[in-house]
């Protein structure tokens, strides 16, 4: 055989072994019905209109019928993918542990409106994992995410400054939401800190998200991006929620002590701290005063000293029910009413995660509970580890920055447990459905262990080829 024929053959064999290097579109509109329909869903769920923007539409159902809506498309559409996995079996456990303890529970009826709303949010976890089939419907479906959150922000602000809509509360006045779901400002502020690591990955990885798009696609990330930030924050210090803030300085160290390198790590807590005290300086007295109240109780009203107090009392009161119901505690939902009939006539809930948990739903939810927690931070896990095995087929530092993202948003949930009853927040689930579709869509792409040996033994032969086949520069020089 000639040289040429040898080279040729050689390079067709060792095309065929090299992995493929078409780049996967991250930033595009989808074309899946089911996926859009989810999208609208997000934003139906975050904003409610029904409930306080257009209450002429509670003459009907709008929430069940879009939810039944989407489950039709979903179910009928050729582009479902059903997925299944450990990850899916705590979601569903936890849910039967839920349904457990409020029949065996104080009052079953207080305990079924939590029971179906974990159920709801339970569903749409699945729609999420289902409808994603590529990169772009997982990152779309983020992308819907903060744009509803975003506006629901924009209006919560615009109704606080022109139609004086707020709370007064622990001698300041506080944003609260547009709807019943957020009508609390501490619950605007955790929903803001949560979106935050989303926002970070989005805007560190903008160029490889946007990569293939149009030009207006890349402006509109940026400026988006931009435009969140600035509403999150503006909203957050509005709201005068001591938990938000203090959250927001936790991940705000979170994410610097997570760059690698002693110096990254270094420069980005200066950066933290220059960033924080700067916050701190344009911050109105009101709000740092509010924020005084934490390591100093007199630079506010004494309310606010007793309702850091009553976190303490929270736990206490939930250390109480496990020990008087060990197994399933008094049901979901049931902590305040049991709490103000049988123990101290107080119908505060626990206003914090463990006390909630242990007081509703005994060790049998706990163990549950830390089994859903567990599971998407090994999920998110396993995608870092697997994004280190290099493969053409995607960018996998994207998928390892997603993750870290959705382990930051667990980290800042169980942040703010420490001063919430946060056990039944849609952000868990949320969070779960994007890792586990994350690691679904890694491994349809066929980064594992398997495939990356595959892909090193073809590089290994597409240079042995290439080394075998190399003519000499010297034609007079016999080749080796």
């Amino acid at each position: 055989m000639s040289y040429v024929g040898s080279l040729a053959a050689r390079r067709s064999v060792a095309q065929h072994l090299r992995p493929k290097t078409a780049a996967i579109p991250l930033l595009s509109l989808p074309k899946s019905t089911p996926l859009w329909m989810a999208a609208a869903y997000m934003w139906f769920f975050i904003i409610r209109p029904w409930e306080r923007l257009f209450p002429w539409m509670q003459v009907a159902p709008v929430e069940k019928i879009l939810a039944i809506a989407l489950l039709a498309s979903v179910l009928f559409s050729t582009r479902t993918r059903y997925r299944f996995g450990f990850q899916s079996g705590v979601v569903v456990a936890f849910l039967g542990v839920l349904l457990v303890s409020a029949i065996a529970g104080f009052s079953f009826e207080r305990s079924w409106e939590q029971v179906y709303k974990y159920f709801t949010m339970a569903v749409f976890y699945f729609v999420i994992v289902w409808v994603v089939r590529r990169p772009n419907d997982l990152f779309f479906l983020v992308i819907a995410y903060l744009t509803s959150a975003m506006a629901f922000l924009a209006k919560s602000e615009w109704e606080y400054v022109v139609h004086g809509s707020a709370q007064f509360q622990m001698g300041v006045r506080r944003l609260v939401g547009i709807n019943v779901l957020f009508g609390h400002a501490n619950s605007v502020a955790a929903m803001i800190v949560t979106t935050l690591p989303l926002v970070y990955f989005l805007w560190t990885r903008r160029d490889d998200v946007s990569a293939g798009s149009s030009r207006r696609w890349r402006t509109f990330l940026k400026v988006g991006l931009i435009a969140y930030t600035a509403v999150a924050i503006s909203a957050l210090i509005l709201t005068n929620s001591r938990s938000g803030m203090i959250t927001a300085i936790f991940l705000v160290f979170l994410i610097s002590l997570g760059k690698k390198g002693g110096a990254r790590k270094l420069g980005a807590v200066v950066t933290a701290v220059v960033l924080v005290i700067t916050t701190w300086a344009f911050m109105p007295e009101d709000s740092r005063n509010r924020l005084r109240t934490v390591w100093n109780p007199e630079a506010g009203p004494a309310n606010a000293e007793a309702s850091m107090e009553g976190r303490l009392r929270g736990l206490r009161v939930g250390l109480q029910l496990f020990q008087a119901y060990p197994a399933l505690g008094v049901g979901v939902g049931n902590f305040g009413a049991y709490r103000q009939v049988h123990l101290d006539g107080d119908f505060h809930e626990a206003h914090n995660l463990l006390g909630q948990i242990l007081g509703e739903i005994g060790a049998l939810g706990l163990v549950s509970f830390m089994f859903v927690v567990g599971t998407v931070l090994a999920n998110c896990t396993r995608i870092i580890r697997l994004s280190r095995r290099r493969n053409r087929n995607l960018n996998s530092g994207v998928f390892s920055d997603f993750a870290v993202a959705c382990r930051n948003i667990i980290f800042v949930l169980l942040f703010l447990g420490i001063g919430g009853h946060n056990m039944l927040s849609f952000t868990w689930l949320w969070t779960a459905a994007f890792a586990f579709a994350a690691l679904c869509l890694m491994n349809d792409l066929g980064v594992d262990d398997s495939v990356n040996r595959e892909s090193g033994t073809a590089a290994h032969a597409s240079r042995s080829a290439h080394a075998v086949t190399r003519p000499s520069k010297n034609p007079d020089k016999p080749q080796r």
